[in-house]
């Protein structure tokens, strides 16, 4: 019972962001000046998640209203900064992830949705890195090992996710990082 509640609650509050003209007005306002243009490939997405971030945010606001010191739309509009700023790092994690599991050459013809995507893949470079990676994980430390490993498996974390990962403080992954940075350029010379 209580989950028809909430779900009628969140339900009210997208229904809101639609038709309250301040909330559209703060959401497109918001999609301006983060300079998402109609033209923006995502747009259309991030609208979308910019109305669910909103809901979310109306709810949480009026939970906590005698608690917070800001006006409605500023804390909004934070959420909707958040909310963007979280997309578009998924975004960066799974065109990292993408670009790391090409193993076939592309054309060099751009392309007209992603031109970043398109480039000659060199093959010969790709050997040269993966022979200096055997050899950075020989010459590692067991930890500096565990790191390498967890980069190789997934370019996108960051430190506070490595630090978790590996059971270590952020400053510790930014030392172990700089140390792996050391004996790659140790190993190239």
């Amino acid at each position: 019972m209580k989950l028809n509640h909430s779900n009628s609650q969140f339900n009210q509050a997208l229904l809101a962001t639609y038709t309250d003209p301040n909330l559209s007005g703060l959401i497109f306002g918001f999609l301006k000046r983060a300079n998402i243009q109609p033209s923006h490939p995502d747009r259309d997405d991030l609208v979308q998640e910019c109305h669910l971030a909103a809901a979310q945010a109306l709810i949480d606001f009026e939970q906590r209203a005698d608690v917070l010191t800001m006006k409605r739309s500023t804390f909004i509009y934070q959420r909707l900064y958040w909310c963007l700023g979280k997309y578009f790092e998924r975004g960066n994690r799974d065109y990292q992830r993408a670009a790391i599991k090409l193993d076939h050459p592309l054309t060099s013809t751009p392309s007209q949705t992603h031109p970043d995507l398109c480039y000659e893949y060199d093959f010969e470079a790709r050997e040269a890195a993966i022979q200096l990676v055997h050899q950075a994980l020989a010459q590692a430390a067991p930890m500096q090992c565990k790191f390498l490993r967890l980069l190789l498996k997934d370019p996108g974390l960051t430190n506070n996710e490595l630090a978790k990962r590996l059971n270590i403080t952020p400053q510790a992954v930014s030392y172990h990082r700089k140390q792996i940075v050391k004996l790659i350029k140790n190993l190239q010379a």
